[in-house]
């Protein structure tokens, strides 16, 4: 993980990369981008959809089972998400959306989400 001095740890080989600059890029700058699938959790267990960023917020429902993430909005380790569900990503189906805020990282784990490389 960078520091706060702008610091951040790369394996060696890319040290050697010559004119081409290494260029840092945020987990959430990533997972805002419009270049990738919408947001999964890495774990296959229920999380909770909060009404503010914080643990003691009202859980407004659990997601679980079929469904995907669209992300809105960063503050600190939440994320504003909407969620879909069942997820209409990679099929017609009639979903419904619930917005509120999941916890999106940990120090221990890093990111709790991530999304499929090859889409459908």
């Amino acid at each position: 993980m960078g520091g706060r001095d702008g610091t951040a740890w790369t394996h060696e080989c890319y040290l050697g990369l010559g004119e081409k600059r290494l260029v840092y890029e945020s987990w959430q700058e990533r997972f805002l981008s419009d270049t990738i699938s919408p947001l999964y959790f890495r774990t296959d267990v229920p999380h909770a959809l909060r009404a503010e960023p914080d643990a003691a917020s009202e859980r407004r429902r659990w997601i679980g089972g079929d469904y995907h993430l669209e992300p809105l909005e960063f503050r600190g380790d939440w994320l504003r998400v909407r969620v879909k569900a069942p997820s209409d990503y990679c099929a017609d189906v009639s979903s419904r959306a619930y917005e509120g805020w999941v916890k999106w990282r940990s120090p221990e784990k890093g990111p709790w989400i991530w999304y499929y490389t090859r889409g459908c």
